[in-house]
This record gives structure tokens, C-alpha cells and sequence, in this order.
């Protein structure tokens, strides 16, 4: 079973716990912070599966749900990101269809 994680942490530890967030669909996406948001990059639609995504999720905490808001260029799953400065997100190598890894860098500007 899939499942997503959230954890809100404040200054007491005893009040920390877990919420499982609704799925995405999507095995092997890389997730990165977005300011309040959580973005879900790419993956594949099962495990083992050679059907790789270009899809990008944001989760909406005051909606609680997610949002589908673009493709990348290129349907790759296990992926490394990260949010620089001015909104731009990198996604780096990971694997895609006929090719076990990438080298494909691209920046989507947020």
C-alpha cells in the first residue's frame, strides 16, 4: 500500500505526529518543499513498471489534497531535487524509458 507522510513538528515534542496524506498515484517521484508546499516530481504509475511520469503535484495543506500543475520535458522516475532561489526547481538524472540512468538536468521556473 502507498502512502505519504507528513509530519508537523513544533517546539514540544510530545505534541509531534504523523498524517498520512491522500496518495498520488505515483511509485519512485521525488518529493522537494516548495514554501508551504510539498511538490511530487515525476515516478512511474506501479512498481516495476518501465511507464515513466513527467507529472508534478503540489499538496495543498489548506486543501488537502493534491494538484496536478504541469508535466516535465522528459518522464523519468527516481530523481534528486531541489528548490533554489527565485522558485526554480532542478531535477537531476534518475531513470527513464530505454535507460537506466540519466543525465538529464532541467530547471522549471516556479
Amino acid at each position: 500500500q502507498k502512502a505519504v507522510f507528513s509530519l508537523f513538528l513544533d517546539d514540544t515534542i510530545a505534541s509531534n505526529s504523523w498524517n498520512v496524506l491522500p496518495d498520488t498515484d505515483l511509485f519512485c517521484s521525488t518529493a522537494v518543499a516548495f514554501g508551504d508546499y510539498l511538490m511530487s516530481v515525476g515516478g512511474t504509475d506501479s512498481p516495476g513498471t518501465q511507464t515513466h511520469s513527467s507529472t508534478l503535484f503540489i499538496f495543498s495543506p489548506a486543501l488537502e489534497k493534491w494538484l496536478f500543475i504541469g508535466n516535465l520535458p522528459t518522464a523519468r522516475s527516481h530523481t534528486i531535487c531541489a528548490m533554489l532561489s527565485k522558485g526554480r526547481l532542478t531535477v537531476l538524472g534518475g531513470q527513464k524509458r530505454g535507460a537506466r540512468n540519466s543525465k538529464i538536468v532541467e530547471i522549471l521556473h516556479c
